[in-house]
């Protein structure tokens, strides 16, 4: 528990830098990994009393950047695991995988940005089948054009989602979803 106040402001800038505190993405790895903090430390590349100082706000910076990666890696994994996408069985080869690979920071945007884009596009495909198995592309057509010009934002969303493209439909959760950050 954070005590005091540089705590506190180092809790805030994991918040700022990570999108969530150090604290909360191990705690998530190890729920969905079911590895402890020590495994966490061993396998990002990371002594086990700087990933403590990190977990509890003591130090508010990852420094080394392939630890970092390796720690997003396995964020990353957790939440495969979380959502069903990865069986418990295949954690350990996985887990392995991270623990071995030299991240360059570079390498790992590129990482970073291409998984955000398939996680969109997943995204977008299952938003269109509801749309999709819910009317024909007829009846979307109608409804935006009665809500065009009364509600053109909720036209949109409509649109882009019942009968446009994927790719513009992916365009348009980007879109959106960048204009919902803090």
């Amino acid at each position: 528990m954070n005590t005091g106040p540089i705590e506190s402001e180092n809790s805030s800038r994991q918040r700022e830098l990570y999108g969530a505190s150090v604290a909360e993405i191990v705690a998530h790895i190890t729920r969905y990994l079911g590895i402890n903090q020590s495994q966490v430390a061993r396998t990002i590349g990371l002594s086990v009393p700087m990933l403590s100082h990190l977990v509890a706000a003591r130090r508010a910076k990852i420094g080394n950047p392939s630890a970092l990666a390796r720690l997003q890696q396995l964020h990353l994994l957790a939440q495969q695991v979380a959502d069903g996408a990865v069986t418990p069985g295949e954690v350990d080869a996985r887990v392995a995988v991270i623990a071995e690979t030299n991240f360059d920071i570079q390498d790992t945007t590129t990482q970073t940005m291409r998984s955000a884009t398939r996680d969109s596009q997943v995204s977008v495909r299952e938003m269109q089948d509801v749309f999709r198995a819910t009317a024909d592309a007829a009846e979307w057509l109608a409804i935006v054009a009665q809500l065009r010009e009364s509600h053109p934002g909720a036209a949109e969303l409509i649109y882009a989602y019942s009968v446009a493209r994927t790719a513009e439909a992916v365009e348009h959760w980007e879109r959106t979803m960048r204009g919902t950050e803090h």
